[in-house]
């Protein structure tokens, strides 16, 4: 699976999550994606929470094996990511 399937399945998860009143303190926002080539970085898409201050935090689940423990991070810090050895 590439990272727009991840990204899905992770947004769809947390949506579900969210209707179930589990999600106390975020909200899910739209999958967010990053690069497109011409600045030099793939492009690569990520899930997005919402914290009750309006800080954007990333849910990333396509960097480890499956069921392993997603990336997360504000989202103004992964948008940095992949740029010439930033990981």
């Amino acid at each position: 699976m590439d990272c727009v399937d991840e990204s899905t399945n992770t947004r769809s998860l947390l949506l579900y999550l969210q209707r179930l009143g589990l999600l106390k303190h975020h909200t899910v926002e739209r999958n967010v994606t990053r690069g497109f080539l011409l600045d030099g970085r793939y492009p690569h898409s990520t899930a997005v929470l919402r914290d009750k201050s309006g800080k954007k935090w990333t849910v990333d689940s396509w960097y480890e094996p499956m069921g392993g423990p997603p990336d997360i991070m504000p989202l103004s810090e992964w948008m940095k990511r992949g740029v010439m050895g930033v990981r």
